[in-house]
């Protein structure tokens, strides 16, 4: 006769928040589909231009992070260069929808969140937030703000590459 082995496993969230850069983080989930169908990566983008409140350039990327596993996370250290940063949010490929929650924290943040949904047919497209514009070790989002939350989306466009 076989026996079934148990264990118990307790996480304990004790993560401390940086207090020498910006951290990003990105979560992500489908509801009931496998988190494998979908795959969002996260970038910080410089040098992006507006122009009739519409993106014309997405700049360049300054650092990214592009898993394949749900979670996706970036540091933006002080000694970048002072200039505007905008965090951007690609739906890299999938087909089904798919809820995010990006949180940033360190360097004036703390658990500062936005959340967005991108439909099965945005495929291909990225959201982009912000900007931020950073200042020795300050960022400050000078972006509309909801509800305490870092969550006006600029604009839904192409895809960086």
């Amino acid at each position: 006769m076989a026996t079934e082995n148990a264990f118990a496993l307790t996480i304990t969230n004790n993560d401390v928040a940086p207090t020498d850069k910006l951290q990003v983080d990105l979560v992500w989930g489908t509801g009931t589909t496998s988190i494998d169908v979908v795959n969002l990566d996260l970038f910080a983008q410089s040098g992006v231009t507006l122009s009739n409140n519409q993106i014309s350039s997405q700049g360049s990327t300054y650092v990214s992070s592009q898993a394949a596993s749900g979670f996706e996370t970036l540091f933006i250290d002080p000694a970048a260069t002072d200039q505007d940063y905008y965090l951007v949010v690609a739906y890299a490929n999938g087909t089904t929808a798919v809820n995010y929650t990006m949180t940033l924290n360190g360097l004036g943040y703390s658990n500062s969140t936005a959340t967005d949904t991108f439909a099965a047919t945005d495929t291909g497209t990225a959201t982009f937030f912000g900007p931020f514009s950073k200042s020795g070790s300050t960022f400050t989002y000078t972006g509309t703000r909801q509800a305490g939350t870092v969550n006006e989306i600029i604009a839904r466009f192409k895809v960086i590459n």
